[in-house]
This record gives C-alpha cells, structure tokens and sequence, in this order.
C-alpha cells in the first residue's frame, strides 16, 4: 500500500500498469498526473481534508476537474471527506508542533478516523472480509463523511 502525498501520481498508476495491486488509497491528495479514460479495476479510497483556509481555497476550476477525474476513474470505492482534517492532518507533523494546531486542530481524532478507515478498507479488499463495512464511520465520527462509488464488494 502506499500512501498520497508525494506518491499520489504513482498510487494511480500503479493500479493502472500493475494489476498485482489489489487496492490503494490516497490521502488528501489530487489525482494528477496522466489523464485517463478507463475505470480502474482494483478499489480505491480517496481522504480527503475538509478544513481549507480562504488564502489556500482550491479554486472551483480544480474541484471541478479533480471531480471528473474522479468520476472517470473511480469504478468501485469510496471517498471519505473529513470535515475538520487539515493537509498536514495525514501525515506526523502536528503530533511534534504544537504551531501546526491551527492547521491540524484535533489531530488524533483525525488519525483515528484515518486509522479505521484504512483498516476497514484494506481488511475488505485485501482479506475479504465483507462484514467490514467503511460506511458506518460517520455514525461514529460527527463531520465525516463516506461516499460509496461502484460495487465495492
């Protein structure tokens, strides 16, 4: 499994050209990188921040582009949309700083969500346990939200 980020181009194109991966997942990231036609064939999860600061707003152009991405590539999978997780909140960084609050406010909680959300995700897709069901973690966690996209199995 790897990670979005800086590897976010390569997660894509990893499930396009190696069909040994089973599934992925990219963490508050765009889907840059080449433009593709075809629907993806293994499960991916898209997490997503939610929390965006008017000075680095995406501009409605871009959302609008990553959304058709999306819906060309995302055959079966989810999007999970964390309403108070920041960029740096995916990663260790506001765990040592406390100056990155701001940015990450409720860092942990944040982990959690992602934490379970990769477990239920990857113990579907990698072990096929189907009463793992990703669906229920905005039940648990009041500000996300989960789409499902496809059959996901």
């Amino acid at each position: 499994m790897f990670k979005s980020g800086i590897r976010q181009i390569q997660v894509l194109h990893l499930l396009y050209k190696n069909q040994e991966f089973k599934a992925a997942i990219n963490m508050d990231g765009y889907l840059y990188g080449e433009e593709r036609q075809k629907a993806l064939d293994q499960p991916l999860m898209i997490m997503n921040g939610g929390l965006e600061y008017e000075e680095l707003d995406t501009p409605p152009e871009m959302k609008q582009i990553e959304e058709q991405r999306r819906s060309k590539v995302l055959r079966k999978g989810y999007i999970l949309d964390i309403e108070q997780a920041g960029h740096l909140s995916f990663t260790d960084i506001p765990l040592y700083s406390p100056m990155m609050k701001a940015i990450s406010p409720d860092v942990k909680r944040d982990h959690r969500i992602i934490n379970e959300a990769t477990l239920c995700f990857m113990d579907r897709h990698l072990k096929g346990e189907k009463n793992s069901s990703c669906e229920l973690i905005p039940q648990q966690y009041p500000g996300t939200r989960i789409q499902t996209r496809g059959d996901v199995e």
